[in-house]
């Protein structure tokens, strides 16, 4: 379950992350406070009542992950529709101090999860024979998590620290656009090397007691010249889990993790193989491989969120369901961060998912070179099978089946050119996935972010006047926003047609009126062009409100018609109702003088500068 807890906490970042702790809930924070009340309760019944009702091992973990996602699902209501991050930050020195309102938003996730532990601690008893109470279970199950997102909360730290420094160098690298990106990879690169020291404590790993097994195991780690730290009794699910890792880029840092409950059950043969296995990580480089996997996808995603989120916010199928849901103002950063969310998934699940499958393979095919056969490892992982609760055949997104990775080894020791052929494969695999991130990487790099964004902000923005018009369609305010937006964005066909609605609506409102007749004097399109009729509308808009643009519209509509002294004549009105407009309404008239061959404007009777 860690791997999916992986994805789960990511989702749930990115969520949180997202989310502006200042929008204002849609509900009272007693109502709010009901609601998460409410469905706190619902899902603690659900939770028990669905473990009491599993029988087997793999319903356990398929409930485990059922109500993972109903938990990620329960959060993401909160931050969006109960203002949950709202109300967190109103919490002491949370808006002062980022790093605690982080903590505050992974705790409240930290709550859902908490209750589907307690819930399944007793499933946890019956199935697997555990001897831990609902408390205990919980603890552990916390303790073995908790370093999934151990890595945020002290990026988080160490960033609102370097907010807090007087340093004028760090703040500046920190606010360029690289700053971000460049303390993320320094910040995973040390943390990818000291943190196996921290994760072990956390986890209540103890030395391997001197013996036997130990020493096997140290010669066994001679042998194929890896060097650790230290191997280690790994007490997962109360140390009778049956499972083995290893942690570390070097040496120094590197430890073998084992749990008791797999060390009861393997032969000295068997345990050679599943320690080669562990070691077949380390030689094949897996490790710092998942660290280029977690920086190309933050890198990818720091090129591309913006572009994809415009290209997102342009689209049909958004617009389409911005016009069925109509979300509140405050939770449009859901819907925009909504691409964001399928990437990461698809991501982790599909791309990281395929490596992590085939990086277990060769680890696999490592213990046929290691050992000289693949029998051993083979046995060794029928019996985990088995003692699991008859898992061989379950299927699994990150490992491989237990079935299928058997099979692999047989098939590889009848033929050993297998084992090439598949380390190939992950080297061209590896090379097209570095040439594909590059690729993406540069696309999104040259990508024109603020024509998509200015694209995006038209198509957007006539969506939610659209929408309101229809909730409100004798308003004669929309139709002429609407107007506004498509004209601006070069649509004078339907740009007129609003403006007409708007008109019809309200024939006397003067920025109707303007707004109508600088589409009919300015528009390119000769089919729309009308300044005989652009200055009908445009005279009687400054009878109504001689304001500076509205004469300026007037004065454009009289030269459009032939009068260009009656429209320096306006222009001068329009200076006089907006004299800090000057410039402007100065390049106009030097625009109607220069085709009509009148003198300069400095020699025209009456003009003042």
């Amino acid at each position: 379950m860690v791997y999916e807890n992986l994805i789960f906490f990511l989702v749930v970042i990115v969520v949180y992350s997202t989310k502006v702790a200042t929008d204002p809930p849609q509900v009272t924070a007693a109502a709010a406070a009901g609601l998460f009340a409410a469905k706190a309760l619902a899902f603690w019944l659900l939770a028990h009542r669905v473990f009491r009702d599993v029988r087997r091992a793999a319903g356990y973990f398929a409930a485990q992950q059922r109500l993972s996602i109903l938990a990620v699902v329960l959060f993401v209501v909160d931050i969006y529709l109960l203002g949950g991050k709202y109300f967190l930050a109103h919490l002491p020195l949370a808006r002062q101090v980022p790093v605690l309102l982080n903590l505050a938003g992974i705790a409240l996730y930290f709550f859902y999860l908490a209750m589907l532990w307690l819930a399944a601690g007793g499933g946890y008893r019956r199935l697997f024979g555990g001897r831990q109470t609902r408390i205990g279970f919980l603890k552990s199950q916390v303790r073995t998590n908790l370093p999934v997102v151990l890595p945020w909360l002290i990026l988080s730290g160490l960033f609102d620290l370097l907010h807090l420094t007087s340093i004028p160098y760090l703040n500046r690298i920190a606010a360029s656009r690289w700053g971000e990106p460049l303390a993320l990879l320094l910040f995973f690169l040390l943390l990818a090397v000291l943190l196996p020291a921290l994760v072990h404590r956390l986890w209540g790993c103890t030395p391997l007691p001197d013996g036997p097994v130990r020493r096997q195991m140290e010669a066994f780690c001679r042998a194929q010249k890896l060097q650790v730290a230290g191997i280690l009794l790994w007490p997962l699910f109360e140390g009778q889990a049956l499972s083995a890792a290893v942690m570390g880029l070097t040496g120094r840092f590197r430890y073998i993790l084992i749990t008791p409950g797999l060390l009861r059950v393997l032969t000295p043969e068997e345990l050679e193989a599943v320690l080669a296995h562990e070691i077949g990580h380390v030689k094949h480089r897996h490790l710092p491989l998942y660290l280029v996997f977690f920086m190309g996808f933050g890198l990818l995603a720091h090129l591309a969120a913006d572009p994809l989120t415009y290209l997102a916010v342009s689209s049909d199928l958004f617009l389409g369901l911005f016009r069925i849901i109509r979300p509140s103002y405050e939770n449009l950063d859901l819907l925009t961060s909504v691409p964001l969310f399928l990437a990461l998934v698809l991501y982790f699940r599909y791309v990281f998912g395929f490596f992590m499958r085939n990086f277990e393979r060769q680890a696999d095919l490592f213990a046929i070179k290691a050992t000289g056969t693949g029998r051993p490892l083979g046995q060794a992982l029928d019996r985990i099978a088995l003692l699991s609760g008859d898992i061989r055949d379950l299927p699994s997104w990150h490992h491989f089946g237990i079935g299928e990775r058997v099979r692999f080894l047989e098939a590889c020791e009848d033929d050993p050119h297998r084992i090439r052929r598949h380390d190939r494969k992950v080297r061209h695999m590896l090379l097209g996935y570095l040439l594909v991130m590059t690729g993406l990487s540069a696309l999104a790099w040259q990508m024109p972010v603020d024509t998509l964004a200015h694209e995006a902000d038209g198509r957007f923005a006539e969506a939610v006047v659209t929408s309101r018009l229809e909730a409100d369609p004798r308003n004669e305010t929309w139709p002429r926003l609407l107007g506004d937006l498509r004209a601006e964005r070069g649509q004078y066909g339907p740009a007129l047609a609003a403006y007409e609605q708007a008109l019809a609506l309200a024939s006397d409102h003067p920025e109707t009126l303007n707004n109508l007749a600088w589409l009919l004097v300015t528009a390119e399109d000769p089919g729309i062009r009308d300044p005989a009729r652009g200055l009908t509308l445009a005279r009687k808009a400054a009878q109504l409100r001689p304001t500076g643009y509205i004469l300026d519209t007037l004065a454009h509509a009289q030269w459009a018609t032939g009068d260009t002294r009656g429209a320096l004549a306006t222009e001068r009105q329009a200076i006089a109702q907006d004299p800090e407009k000057l410039d402007y309404y100065r390049r106009q008239m030097e625009r109607f003088v220069a085709p009509a061959k009148l003198p300069p404007l400095d020699q025209l009777e009456g003009w003042t500068p």
